[in-house]
């Protein structure tokens, strides 16, 4: 799905120029929307990392929130350090499409400090602000409200 959204928005990808668009704006538009809506709807198939103890008959501890991880581990160094670049925004796409909302508590725990550091570090977009919000959102299912200090 990242692949067909990035040959659908290749502006996105910051390490190839995408071709000179032949098609009306409004299609490509269209285009655009019908590709996020697709993986937004595709979201409750990822995997969401949470297995049950013995999961595929493996007696191991099995890693919380394995695929929450790695694509925080891609897309931190992007929404901390490149915060006026194109990259922040393409990192902040990744991460509202395709991160799992069923984590762990400790993992948002963990995560929060570093994603409120990152909202805060860029001033006066509505659109930035809304894909926050819709993470933060997520967070809140599973974080009681006294783990976490919501109006610092």
């Amino acid at each position: 799905l990242l692949a067909m959204l990035l040959r659908t928005a290749p502006y996105l990808d910051e390490h190839k120029a995408g071709v000179p668009p032949m098609e009306a704006s409004s299609m490509r538009s269209k285009i655009l929307k019908s590709t996020v809506s697709m993986i937004r709807s595709c979201r409750c198939f990822f995997d969401q990392g949470i297995r049950p103890p013995g999961w595929k008959g493996s007696g191991d501890p099995v890693e919380l929130d394995a695929t929450a991880r790695a694509l925080w581990k891609m897309t931190e160094t992007d929404l901390l350090y490149h915060t006026h670049s194109n990259s922040c925004f393409r990192a902040q796409i990744m991460l509202y499409l395709f991160h799992p909302s069923k984590c762990s508590s400790a993992y948002y725990l963990e995560v929060m400090p570093k994603w409120m550091e990152s909202w805060r570090n860029v001033d006066r977009c509505p659109e930035y602000d809304y894909l926050w919000m819709v993470m933060f959102g997520r967070t809140r299912k599973y974080i009681h409200p006294r783990d976490h200090d919501w109006g610092a």
